[in-house]
């Protein structure tokens, strides 16, 4: 076999040992060689035992959490267990940036120390032969080694002697490294413990990119799940449009589904005005009484630059942003986000859907969009409302008509022809102030037989 070692006697006296001698030494030597085997091999049985360990540790936790922090952590004490290293950190290479940042530490180094903690990616060597090699780099002698020497200052501030960096590689693209730096002292790193290192690192990446992958999943069926929400809540007010033929009723219900939806404390719907005025045509947590002053001209406050521009506008904070017309009202309501959406019908903006809460918030683009759409919804409404009016008011006027005609065929008496003429343009139009006035041709004179002032007659 292979020689381990060598053992010998000696003895101040000539021809001391003969052949019965070395048989014996031989057969000792034998026994000791079979001896420092099985403790050679009990060592490494146990150095196996503890690096199994270490990686069913990170294992265990990689399989446990999709949280980043739990699987550095435990990959960086795996990696200080593995080596007796001072310190291990975790570094990812932000190539926009330039510069690599720290995601993890084993100790967290000191705000003094902390400064000096900067790596360039540009034109650094060992970046460099990481992206070339791809296997771990060592540098025994830290301070002076010239792969190094754009960090060498760092490494004097820190104090590390001797460093082993190892990449850590997602789909073939190196993103960062794990450094194991030794501090105050120089240490030699054997093979063995770069390669339990390496596949602690491995484990770490694969670990930290299946919890980035999990979280996108999450993300991906959480917006999933928002658009399909989204989608229900317009469905529901489509379907209102159609669930009643009172236009303010469907208006109502219309503000009703927003704030549910939305969890707003406020929702307004406004129709601009043909003196260029925004007028409540719907509100939800306003009372009527307080509706009714609310006239913002367009192109002023909040709601009027909504109209003006055409564009949506949310503002976390009304009182720190200001631009509202109504402050006061806001303060004593504290109402404090604002956002609003145009009403467009065919093209033109027709009036605003807007929205407050009481509590600081910042609306998010989906929040827009739903409330966009609901506004889409609200132009219908508005549009059916409008063509609703005209039609009844049709009907009425054609009813009046024909209740005038039928009045006039029914009596020759002057006054009671004209009181029903009254009665009949009442029920279309404000006749409180109005009269009805003959023209004598013989006496060039006009009369008044019927005068009402103030309603009364």
């Amino acid at each position: 076999g292979t020689p381990i070692g060598a053992l010998g006697i000696s003895s101040r006296t000539l021809q001391a040992f003969g052949r019965r001698e070395h048989d014996f030494l031989v057969s000792v030597g034998a026994q000791v060689s079979l001896g420092v085997q099985n403790a050679q091999l009990f060592a490494q049985a146990q150095d196996q035992v503890q690096h199994l360990g270490l990686l069913n540790h990170v294992s265990t936790v990689a399989s446990s959490t999709f949280k980043a922090e739990a699987i550095y952590q435990a990959a960086t004490e795996a990696l200080v267990r593995a080596t007796g290293a001072s310190q291990v950190r975790i570094v990812l290479y932000d190539y926009e940036r330039g510069a690599a940042t720290i995601a993890a530490e084993y100790v967290p180094t000191p705000p003094e120390q902390a400064k000096s903690i900067y790596i360039p990616l540009q034109n650094n060597p060992s970046v460099r032969w990481l992206e070339q090699h791809r296997q771990p780099l060592i540098i025994y002698d830290a301070l002076n080694d010239p792969i190094l020497h754009l960090t060498h200052e760092m490494f004097r501030v820190l104090d590390i002697r001797s460093v082993a960096l190892l990449p850590l590689i997602v789909n073939d693209r190196l993103i960062g490294a794990a450094g194991i730096d030794f501090v105050g002292q120089q240490h030699q790193f054997s093979e063995q413990e770069i390669e339990l290192c390496q596949t602690i690192a491995n484990q770490m990446v694969t670990a930290i990119e299946n919890a980035r992958l999990f979280g996108a999943a999450q993300e991906s069926a959480t917006a999933l799940q928002h658009k399909v929400s989204e989608l229900e809540t317009l469905l529901e007010a489509a379907r209102l449009l159609s669930s009643t033929l009172n236009p303010q009723q469907v208006l109502d219900n219309l503000m009703e589904l927003v704030g549910r939806h939305l969890a707003v404390h406020t929702v307004a719907l406004w129709t601009i005005s043909e003196n260029n005025v925004l007028e409540p045509a719907a509100m939800l947590g306003i009372s009527p009484e307080v509706s009714q002053k609310l006239r913002p001209p367009v192109g002023q406050g909040l709601t009027g630059r909504v109209a003006a521009s055409g564009h949506a506008l949310v503002v976390a904070d009304v009182e720190r942003e200001g631009g509202s017309l109504y402050p006061d009202f806001n303060r004593a309501n504290s109402y404090t986000s604002f956002m609003g959406v145009p009403v467009n019908y065919r093209g033109a903006t027709i009036g605003v859907l807007s929205v407050m809460t009481i509590k600081r918030r910042i609306f998010t683009r989906d929040e827009e969009q739903l409330l966009a759409g609901m506004a889409d919804q609200a132009a219908i409404a508005l549009q059916n409302a409008r063509l609703f009016a005209e039609r009844e008011r049709r009907i009425t006027e054609l009813m009046t008509l024909n209740s005038i005609s039928e009045s006039i065929n029914a009596t020759l008496e002057q006054s009671e022809l004209l009181d029903a003429l009254h009665r009949g343009m009442s029920d279309v139009l404000d006749t409180s102030n109005s009269a009805i006035a003959l023209y004598d041709d013989l006496t060039e004179r006009i009369s008044f037989p019927i005068w009402w002032a103030d309603n009364r007659q």
